[in-house]
């Protein structure tokens, strides 16, 4: 069941990158498709470091304080009741959406580099 949902986000990455590529690119060629497949694996990266930052547990002590702080400036309104019981961000990203982000920037980040080795190859 996992496999088919990352081959579908996979073709939809080089969906994007080849769109990127067709829209933004000054001249067709090789190197020009490794540095938008590496842009949007740079992209999945960044989105995956941040998530495994706070599914490390990184940002609970630092959001639990501003909904603290928060909810004693302004304790009637209504996004600061219930502060408690909101989860901490380590609780809020799932394993399932952890496994597909760290899956498709392994993907993306090994098609680079072997369209890299390809590139160099034939150099």
């Amino acid at each position: 069941m996992h496999w088919k949902l990352n081959l579908s986000v996979f073709t939809a990455n080089l969906i994007i990158a080849g769109l990127l590529f067709f829209i933004f690119s000054p001249a067709f060629g090789l190197l020009n498709v490794i540095n938008y497949v590496f842009y949007v694996g740079l992209f999945y990266l960044i989105v995956f470091i941040a998530a495994f930052v706070m599914r490390g547990g990184f940002f609970d002590a630092i959001t639990h304080s501003f909904r603290k702080v928060a909810h004693r400036l302004a304790p009637s309104r209504p996004s600061t009741q219930g502060w408690e019981q909101r989860l901490p961000p380590s609780e809020v990203i799932e394993t399932s959406f952890f496994r597909v982000l760290f899956i498709q920037t392994a993907a993306l980040i090994a098609l680079d580099l072997l369209l890299l080795v390809l590139y160099y190859t034939a150099n």
